[in-house]
């Protein structure tokens, strides 16, 4: 690239400014890389996302303050399940070790993180998009559009935090499509519940996640099979609404008086790549492995993904320990699928009615 603007060099180039790229700059630049983030706020499909227990921890020990005034959200005190049991099964947030989660609104949970990867030392070029990465004879050259569009950034090293759809950088995405979708929507009730509870519903089409709003009322994802929501009346608003109806456990909590927008969707079900490293590059979060979107292990594996690529690259020991990445990620992948199967099983169960 050629132009008037700069060259900017850095050891590590992130690109994408999810949980996983944040998190992954701010671990790098205080272990002393220069690191430059590019990133392009993006309309999310699952606005509202589950910061598990166990990842808030995580986060709050690297950000050095609590999770919940730094982004906002909602706590999670309960957990209340009906899957291949006769009654609700119902888990209080005091008995996790980890403690409570928290249903956490994107959008500002990001620019948190952004932030804390900024004061780190982090160079951030927002509302910038790569187009394209070329890896030259020892560096990456990237070509960026936006606001740092005609700049030159070049790096020793490419991380990928882009999501699923932004791995197309480096490899192909996964030719097949997922199976299943998820369909999600915002609820505002009449009348509200009282409490921060999370509610997951397993019945004979999929199963229903449902979380509270931090801006008020819930948000609901149903996950089920691509033909179903195929075959479902339009609009697909009124047959969400059929549906959500049918759940045992949440027409129960849901009452009367379901207002929302028509739900979005989008694919379902685990989907991996080839590899997760490469020459000179890595892929961290949902670039090197998707998870549910309604199973609420994304941003965990962010998190821990980010954490474990960016000791590598600040070790002694970078190639062996980047090789043994990629192979904790194909391993994790596999047993994400056994574990999905297994518990899709339970619940189809004849004995689990």
């Amino acid at each position: 690239m050629t132009g008037p603007h700069p060259v900017r060099r850095s050891d590590v180039a992130v690109v994408g400014g999810g949980p996983a790229g944040a998190m992954c700059a701010l671990a790098l630049a205080r272990g002393g890389a220069r690191v430059t983030l590019l990133h392009r706020p993006r309309h999310h499909v699952s606005p509202i996302e589950l910061v598990s227990g166990h990842a808030r921890r995580v986060l709050e020990s690297r950000l050095e303050q609590p999770l919940l005034r730094l982004a906002g959200g909602l706590e999670i005190v309960e957990t209340v399940s009906l899957w291949g049991t006769s009654e609700p099964v119902s888990w209080p947030a005091i008995s996790n070790p980890w403690g409570a989660g928290l249903a956490v609104s994107r959008a500002p949970f990001d620019q948190a993180l952004i932030g804390a990867a900024r004061d780190a030392g982090v160079v951030v070029l927002g509302d910038s998009d790569v187009t394209a990465a070329r890896r030259q004879a020892d560096f990456w050259e990237l070509a960026v559009r936006g606001a740092a569009s005609g700049a030159t950034v070049e790096s020793d090293f490419l991380v990928l935090a882009t999501g699923w759809g932004g791995a197309s950088l480096l490899h192909s995405p996964p030719a097949a499509r997922p199976a299943q979708l998820a369909l999600m929507a915002r609820l505002t009730l009449q009348v509200p519940e009282e409490g921060h509870t999370l509610y997951i519903d397993r019945e004979d089409k999929g199963w229903w996640y449902l979380l509270p709003h931090p801006e008020g009322g819930h948000f609901a994802g149903l996950c089920t099979g691509r033909e179903a929501v195929a075959r479902m009346p339009r609009p697909l608003r009124d047959s969400f609404l059929h549906e959500l109806a049918g759940s045992r456990l949440l027409r129960d909590v849901l009452q009367t008086g379901v207002v929302m927008a028509s739900p979005a969707g989008r694919p379902a079900g685990p989907r991996s790549y080839a590899a997760a490293v490469g020459s000179g590059w890595a892929t961290v979060g949902d670039a090197a492995f998707v998870s549910n979107p309604l199973s609420g292990m994304g941003i965990e594996f962010a998190v821990e993904s980010a954490a474990v690529v960016a000791g590598a690259l600040l070790g002694t020991r970078r190639e062996s320990a980047l090789a043994e990445y990629g192979q904790a990620v194909q391993d994790y992948a596999a047993r994400h699928r056994q574990e999905g199967d297994y518990y899709d099983d339970v619940g189809r169960s004849p004995t689990a009615q």
